[in-house]
């Protein structure tokens, strides 16, 4: 899996195929450059 943010893809890491964690998804968002707000508003 992967997030698609413009030119950036972002792999997600997730080897129990289940939903991942608060932190990890967190450290994603941060890493892609998008801010709690603009996942909120998704």
């Amino acid at each position: 899996m992967f997030m698609r943010r413009g030119d950036l893809d972002l792999r997600i890491p997730n080897p129990h195929q289940g939903d991942i964690g608060k932190s990890l998804l967190s450290r994603l968002i941060k890493q892609a450059g998008v801010s709690k707000q603009d996942w909120e508003d998704l």
